[in-house]
């Protein structure tokens, strides 16, 4: 597997992480039966972390290719 297979991979399975604790938050939002795993306000922090995390490696991976 080459080195942009594998980082290909790797952001899709972290935007189906990030699409699941989504749901979650909008779940809880709305009936307020469902709960994130952690506290609402620090699964906001982590995702949002997360979300600059991840743009800021397809940002790298930009400048890299010519």
């Amino acid at each position: 597997m080459e080195r942009g297979e594998k980082h290909f991979t790797a952001n899709i399975s972290y935007l189906q992480f990030f699409s699941y604790h989504t749901k979650y938050l909008i779940l809880q939002n709305e009936s307020g039966l469902y709960a994130p795993p952690f506290g609402k306000k620090f699964t906001l922090l982590f995702l949002r972390a997360g979300l600059f995390y991840y743009l800021y490696t397809q940002k790298k991976e930009s400048l890299k290719s010519p």
